[in-house]
C-alpha cells in the first residue's frame, strides 16, 4: 500500500526572572512522527519520537540534550481473530496484555520467564518502608509538579494523592485490595498496577478499570480524573508526554537484562532498585527543565 506519515510537534518555552531581570532560560522540543503503509495482511506503524531541551543560565552556561525513540508496530489486520493474536503470547505474557504488546514491538523477548521475576523483585523491594518511601514521595512530586503545570488546585490533588497513598500502606486493607485486583485480572503487583493497569492500559490505551464505592481502584481513578486527559495546558500536555515517554523506556531497560540474572532474585531486585533510583532521578532533572 502507500505510506502516509503523520507528524505532530509540541513546543514549550520559559523563562525565570528576578526583578525584571531575566536569568534563566528553558526550551523543550518534542517531535513524534508516524509512517503508516497498509499491506494486504498487515498494516505497519513506524514510529520515532524525539525530544530536545536546552537551558541558559544566567551566568551563560548551556545545558542540552536529545533523546530518541523507534518503535515498528505490525497489529493484525481487522480478518485476524483473537485467537490468532495471543498465540503470540505465553500464558504469562496473556495476564499483562498491554506490556506485552509494548515489549513485543520494541523486540524484547522472553517476556513470559522474566515477568514473575521482576514481580518477585518489586514485592522485595516493597517490602521495605525505606523503599516505599521513595517512590511515594518522587511520585507525589511528579503528580505535584503536573498539576502545577496544569493550573489545578495543587492543595486538593495533594490531598487525594496522599489519601490514595495512605488507604494502600494500610495493613488491615492489603487483603481486600488483592482481592480487588484479583477480581480485575492482576496481581497486587507495581508492574500490574502501574504499568499494566495505569501506564499503558488507561492513559495509553483509554481503558479504565471497573471500581465499586470505597475500593482502591475507585480511589486511584478519582485521583486521575482530576486531569481530563483530553484537555492540557501546553506546558502540562508537554509533561505529560515527556514523563509517558520516560517511563516506558523503564520499563524496556527493566525487561531487557541479562537473561541469567532472572533466575538469581536477590541480584535482580538490587538492579532492579538501582535502575528505579537511576531513571527516577533522571526524570525528576529532566521535568525541573521543562
Amino acid at each position: 500500500g502507500f505510506p502516509y506519515d503523520t507528524r505532530i510537534e509540541d513546543c514549550f518555552t520559559g523563562i525565570k526572572s528576578v526583578s525584571g531581570r531575566v536569568t534563566e532560560y528553558i526550551c523543550c522540543n518534542r517531535m513524534e512522527a508516524s509512517v503508516v503503509v497498509a499491506l494486504e495482511d498487515y498494516v505497519h506503524i513506524f514510529k520515532k519520537v524525539t525530544c530536545t531541551y536546552l537551558q541558559v543560565t544566567e551566568d551563560g552556561q548551556v545545558d542540552t540534550d536529545t533523546w530518541v525513540t523507534e518503535d515498528v508496530y505490525s497489529p493484525h489486520s481487522a480478518q485476524s481473530n483473537s485467537e490468532e493474536s495471543e498465540e503470540r503470547f505465553s500464558p504469562e505474557e496473556v495476564e499483562v496484555p498491554f506490556i506485552s504488546c509494548q515489549l513485543s514491538d520494541r523486540e524484547v523477548t522472553d517476556i513470559g520467564l522474566k515477568l514473575p521475576a521482576l514481580r518477585q523483585a518489586f514485592a522485595t523491594i516493597l517490602s521495605s518502608d525505606h523503599n516505599q518511601n521513595f517512590l511515594f514521595l518522587n511520585g507525589k512530586k511528579i503528580v505535584m509538579r503536573l498539576a502545577a503545570a496544569n493550573n489545578q488546585d495543587t492543595v486538593r490533588v495533594q490531598l487525594a494523592y496522599e489519601a490514595l497513598i495512605w488507604f494502600l500502606r494500610t495493613s488491615s486493607n492489603q487483603e481486600s485490595i488483592a482481592a480487588e485486583l484479583s477480581g480485575a485480572n492482576l496481581h497486587f503487583n507495581f508492574l500490574d498496577v502501574f504499568y499494566e493497569l495505569l501506564v499503558f492500559g488507561y492513559f495509553c490505551n483509554g481503558l479504565a478499570p471497573e471500581t465499586f464505592e470505597g475500593g482502591f481502584l475507585q480511589r486511584l481513578m478519582a485521583l486521575i480524573s482530576m486531569w481530563d486527559l483530553d484537555v492540557w495546558e501546553p506546558a502540562a500536555g508537554l509533561y505529560f508526554k515527556v514523563l509517558i515517554d520516560q517511563l516506558t523506556e523503564l520499563v524496556v531497560v527493566l525487561f531487557s537484562q541479562p537473561l541469567e540474572l532472572y533466575d538469581d532474585p536477590e541480584a535482580l531486585a538490587t538492579v532492579v532498585m538501582g535502575l528505579l533510583k537511576q531513571h527516577v532521578q533522571l526524570m525528576m532533572d529532566t521535568l525541573e527543565k521543562l
